[in-house]
């Protein structure tokens, strides 16, 4: 699997641009440190894929790790 990490250090929310996952795959969030309770960093399996795979919004001081996954 391959590994998509985004950093926010701003106080602003900010719109990444993301990569194409490689071949095969989507791209799913691993982490998100915006996230309140067991959403931020949700167990092994129950990752959600993007709704969007070109891009996302990372909120403002916080820390996004998507994860590839093979479709």
């Amino acid at each position: 699997n391959d590994f998509y990490l985004m950093f926010n250090a701003s106080m602003n929310d900010q719109n990444f641009q993301i990569c194409s996952p490689p071949l095969g795959t989507l791209w799913f969030r691993a982490i998100d440190t915006a996230e309140s309770g067991e959403e931020d960093i949700p167990l092994f399996g129950n990752e959600e894929a993007l709704e969007k795979q070109e891009e996302y919004i990372v909120r403002a001081k916080s820390v996004v790790v998507l994860l590839s996954i093979q479709q």
